[in-house]
């Protein structure tokens, strides 16, 4: 009976973490809440922007941006020691003899991965201060189930306890 139910608590385990989370942009919110919005709105709920940047015809675009540098450094060693030791006596003699041999090599070194990304949000506006174009690279995340997973989850967990009734029902 514990058997049964340590695997109905693995299969539990796994039914739970049937989700994932996946990053959706904030494109379309952004175009619902600030499309057509004016420079003192977009002002209002973003602060001032790190630049803007003059177009043609008087159009210009508010950029917000923020620059973010992350650093990975993975290091490794290993260390290989051998020893032989030999004892013996020579066959016509009192004499012994002792020769011990050794060696060891060791081996280290570390991997660094820099990168820098570029985070923003840029508000194209028009001669008239009313933004008409967005683009941003700012996302959410949001837990979703793994169908998939999820359905050779339950199947797994249908035939491991049928598995087990039979067993237990046989005995």
């Amino acid at each position: 009976m514990k058997k049964c139910l340590f695997v109905l608590l693995f299969t539990a385990t796994f039914l739970c973490s049937c989700t994932t989370t996946k990053y959706y942009s904030l494109a379309d919110t952004y175009w619902q809440k600030y499309g057509n919005a004016t420079k003192n709105e977009i002002y209002r709920s973003f602060g001032v922007p790190t630049r803007t940047v003059s177009m043609d015809n008087g159009e210009y675009v508010l950029v917000y941006e923020r620059y973010e540098t992350s650093t990975t450094t993975n290091s490794y060693s290993n260390t290989n020691a051998n020893a032989n030791a030999t004892v013996g006596s020579y066959y016509s003699t009192d004499q012994t003899y002792a020769n011990v041999y050794g060696n060891s090599n060791n081996y280290s070194g570390s991997n660094t991965r820099t990168s820098n990304n570029r985070y923003f949000t840029e508000f194209y506006m028009n001669k008239n201060d009313r933004c008409y174009s967005l683009r941003t690279t700012d996302t959410y995340g949001k837990k979703e189930i793994d169908s998939g997973t999820t359905l050779y989850a339950i199947i797994s967990t249908v035939l491991v306890g049928g598995a087990l009734i039979w067993l237990f029902s046989a005995k």
